[in-house]
């Protein structure tokens, strides 16, 4: 369900800058994001059905074991009903009866430990698919954030009219979210300055 909300905004986000991208015209880096975006998303929808095929084996595993639990119980309610009728008849048959109750505790051991050993694997399954998207949901911010801000020239450009029109404030926040978004371009250096 979580996929599916950020699959929607992922998706209304990239119509609607795909309406703004004419007015702004076509930039590398945006189509490079955009691509990247489209790969985590499908990424995103192999994982969730990886994860949703396995978790349909996990609980398959979980009812098998589970069955097994409850005919193992019923196996010993029957035997105890039975040792109880029979406690008359002689020590023999009822050691046998102790054995084989035995035998099924000692079954039922290692089914608690199966159903346990599986419990674990699906918390550490659910686990992993939590950070996983939590990874994912910050690779995509980082997108987001950097599919905001405008072109470098243009950022520029807006700075250094600002600053020749005398709005000084105006003109250096322009050259700080041009050093924010783009610190490694050569107008790098003139916009610290």
């Amino acid at each position: 369900m979580k996929t599916n909300r950020i699959s929607a905004f992922v998706a209304g986000f990239l119509i609607l800058w795909a309406g703004a991208a004419p007015a702004l015209g076509a930039n590398k880096e945006m189509v490079q994001l955009q691509t990247q975006v489209q790969q985590l998303q499908e990424q995103m929808t192999a994982m969730q059905q990886s994860f949703n095929e396995r978790m349909g084996v996990m609980n398959n595993l979980v009812e098998k074991d589970t069955d097994a639990v409850n005919k193992v119980a019923a196996a010993i309610t029957a035997l105890q009903t039975t040792l109880a009728k029979e406690q008359g008849d002689s020590g023999g048959k009822l050691d046998q009866v102790s054995g084989q109750i035995q035998a099924l505790n000692d079954t039922m051991d290692e089914i608690k430990v199966r159903l346990a050993k599986v419990t674990k694997q699906l918390e550490d399954m659910q686990s992993a698919q939590q950070s996983l998207a939590a990874q994912q949901a910050s690779q995509k911010a980082a997108a987001d954030q950097a599919a905001q801000a405008p072109p470098p020239d243009v950022l520029y450009n807006n700075a250094l009219r600002d600053y020749n029109g005398g709005k000084n404030d105006l003109a250096s926040q322009e050259f700080s979210d041009y050093i924010k978004f783009y610190p490694n371009t050569d107008l790098a250096g003139n916009a610290y300055f």
